[in-house]
């Protein structure tokens, strides 16, 4: 519970002025009752030595009116509460989005070249929705003739239009969704005097190459120059950002420092924004003090 400091300090020396009087009023009693006189005024000469100890400290009510948090009242239990362990505690805290923000990149992999960690996992996933589907519609008349041959033959073709519209459905599903799934990202450098036989061919700026899958799960490669590079304006899942009408997904933790760096993708990162933004506040707050 939580008491105004003046009343704890008030109640403290009640307590104190009771552990003068307390061999009076136990007198001479049972072994019980001698036991429980024993426990209270070491309780109390413990209240005693908190009290003085507080006072030392300048940590009494009348110094700044703290108010004081008392979980107990023996000096190993009494928790004070004050600005300055406040202030403390908040000074601790102000660093994080700093280390928080150093630690991201510390953890970023070397190399020029981003490669997903969920590339085959994703392939699998295709290629198994892909069999399913070829396995449904191959099978579905085959199990009707056998389980129901009486059955007419305009009611097998619905049923098994139905389940195959279904199976077709939860593919295209699939492939819409994890369509912008980058599996490997590089960036080839732009030239300055034309391509490698020097006729101008080449790219006049960095062009991003990435590797996507197909809807039958073979990879493909899809080019844009890093200016072609926006934030896209969808609600999409697994989308980082968009570039000549494609949408695209990296994990943003996996991209190497060079790369993340040389497209400016902290724009993209949702949690770089925000730890940036927290950090300036902070630092905002630290100048208005």
């Amino acid at each position: 519970p939580t008491f105004p400091a003046h009343g704890t300090m008030r109640a403290l020396a009640r307590l104190a002025a009771a552990a003068a009087q307390a061999p009076s009023r136990c007198g001479v009693a049972s072994d019980a009752s001698l036991a429980m006189c024993s426990r209270m005024k070491r309780h109390l000469a413990g209240v005693q030595g908190w009290r003085a100890t507080a006072i030392a400290n300048d940590v009494s009510p009348a110094s700044d009116c703290r108010q004081t948090r008392s979980f107990g009242t023996s000096a190993a239990f009494a928790v004070s509460h004050s600005p300055r362990r406040e202030a403390a505690t908040g000074a601790g805290a102000g660093g994080a989005p700093t280390d928080t923000m150093t630690d991201i990149h510390k953890n970023r992999p070397t190399g020029d070249k981003y490669e997903a960690h969920l590339a085959e996992t994703v392939k699998n996933v295709k290629l198994l929705s892909l069999a399913s589907l070829a396995a449904t519609v191959c099978g579905t008349p085959l199990l009707l003739e056998l389980a129901s041959p009486d059955m007419l033959p305009q009611a097998k073709l619905t049923v098994s239009l139905v389940v195959d519209s279904f199976g077709t459905f939860t593919t295209a599903l699939l492939q819409w969704f994890v369509s912008p799934y980058v599996l490997t990202m590089r960036v080839e450098k732009a030239t300055r005097d034309g391509g490698d036989g020097g006729d101008g061919s080449g790219p006049k700026e960095d062009t991003v190459v990435v590797e996507k899958l197909t809807l039958f799960a073979s990879r493909f490669e899809d080019r844009f120059p890093v200016s072609a590079m926006i934030e896209a304006e969808t609600t999409r899942p697994l989308v980082t950002w968009q570039a000549n009408g494609h949408y695209h997904y990296v994990e943003m933790g996996n991209v190497p420092k060079s790369l993340y760096d040389l497209l400016h993708l902290e724009r993209f990162d949702d949690q770089a924004r925000a730890l940036r933004h927290a950090k300036e506040n902070k630092d905002d707050e630290d100048d208005e003090d």
